[in-house]
C-alpha cells in the first residue's frame, strides 16, 4: 500500500507491507508526479513514512524499493545519509530543473534502526523516527 501527495512544500508518502514490484514502481511514479507538481526552481522537504513497512516479505520488491527515496533525493539536490549504507554507491547527486529538498525525515517501526541511523548517519537535513508526529514536526520547522 502507498499514498504520495504534495501539501506544498511537503512531499508527504507513506509505503506499508506488503507491496510488490508494480506497485513499488507506481509508488516511484507516484513521487515523480507530485515532485512535477513543484515550480520549476521550486524547493520541497520530504516526510517518508515507512511505519509497517518490512522488508522481509518481498526480496525483490525491497531492492527495487531501496533505491527510489535515495535517487529521487540526489536528483534535487540532497544526498542523502542513506547512500552512506552502500559506500559502493557513486550517486550523482543534481538538481533537476532547479528544484531541491531542503530537508528529509524519515518514520520506520523499528525503534532499533532508527536510533541506529540517527547515532550513525546523522546529519543537519535528515531526521530518522519512529513517531510521525514528531518527524512532521521537525520537518515543518525546517
Amino acid at each position: 500500500m502507498y499514498e504520495t501527495t504534495l501539501d506544498a512544500p511537503l512531499l508527504i508518502t507513506r509505503l506499508s507491507s506488503p507491496v510488490t514490484i508494480d506497485e513499488i514502481r507506481e509508488w516511484k511514479a507516484s513521487l515523480e508526479r507530485e515532485v512535477a507538481k513543484i515550480p520549476d526552481g521550486g524547493t520541497f522537504k520530504l516526510l517518508a513514512d515507512l511505519r509497517g513497512y518490512d522488508f522481509s516479505l518481498n526480496a525483490p520488491a525491497h531492492q527495487e524499493m531501496r533505491v527510489v527515496l535515495p535517487l529521487l533525493l540526489a536528483r534535487h539536490g540532497l544526498r542523502t545519509a542513506l547512500l552512506d549504507l552502500f559506500p559502493e554507491s557513486t550517486v550523482e547527486v543534481t538538481a533537476e530543473r532547479g528544484v531541491t529538498c531542503t530537508a528529509a525525515a524519515y518514520v520506520h517501526h523499528n525503534v532499533e534502526k532508527m536510533a541506529t541511523f540517527n547515532e550513525n548517519l546523522e546529519r543537519p537535513r535528515e531526521e530518522f523516527s519512529t513517531d510521525r508526529v514528531a518527524a512532521e514536526a521537525w520537518i515543518r520547522a525546517r
